[in-house]
């Protein structure tokens, strides 16, 4: 029995999807290797909902963008990128940003590596960029990378509670406690 299956693009051009025909492939995965695949952790989920709420609380009366879920940053390659949070400037386009201000990325035990050094290497280079955190999930670890004041990158290490992650271009200080418990 033959399936029609769709296939999108991965690089954004206009929604044109093409039919493809292929047959029904069976295949033996297991299940943790088939969860880590499809989705993310619960911790990874969690800790995206208290972000994204707490800076969508904190932006609420700023003209900032907040984003995430499959939205694409515009690198400057021309290729996208698809990082779990974005905090940009107003964009007309409806698909991408090619102006973040904040880029997140929540490590998992596969995309961890990526996120530290080829992402890092390419997200650096976008020249609105500010800041970009790397945040562990399973417990309260946060690289914190940002520009100072001559654009250079600069990191930063947080671990405690106490500890407060800097975002002057957009106004915002969180607390490790507030991005790891939102309330």
């Amino acid at each position: 029995m033959k399936r029609r299956v769709i296939a999108r693009p991965v690089i954004y051009s206009p929604p044109t999807p093409v039919v493809v025909t292929a047959p029904v492939a069976k295949a033996v995965v297991p299940i943790k290797s088939l969860l880590e695949i499809l989705g993310t952790s619960i911790a990874h989920n969690e800790l995206l909902g208290n972000l994204f709420l707490v800076l969508k609380t904190k932006l609420k009366k700023s003209t900032f963008r907040i984003f995430f879920d499959k939205i694409r940053v515009k690198l400057t390659s021309g290729e996208f990128a698809f990082p779990d949070l974005i905090v940009c400037n107003p964009n007309p386009d409806k698909y991408f940003t090619a102006e973040p201000l904040l880029i997140v990325e929540i490590f998992s035990d596969t995309t961890r590596k990526t996120d530290l050094i080829d992402k890092y290497l390419l997200y650096q280079q976008i020249k609105t960029l500010q800041y970009y955190l790397c945040i562990e999930p399973e417990k309260q670890f946060i690289l914190f990378f940002f520009r100072d004041t001559e654009g250079d990158w600069q990191a930063q290490t947080l671990i405690n509670e106490q500890d407060i992650v800097h975002l002057n271009k957009i106004n915002v200080s969180l607390s490790l406690k507030e991005i790891y418990k939102a309330e």
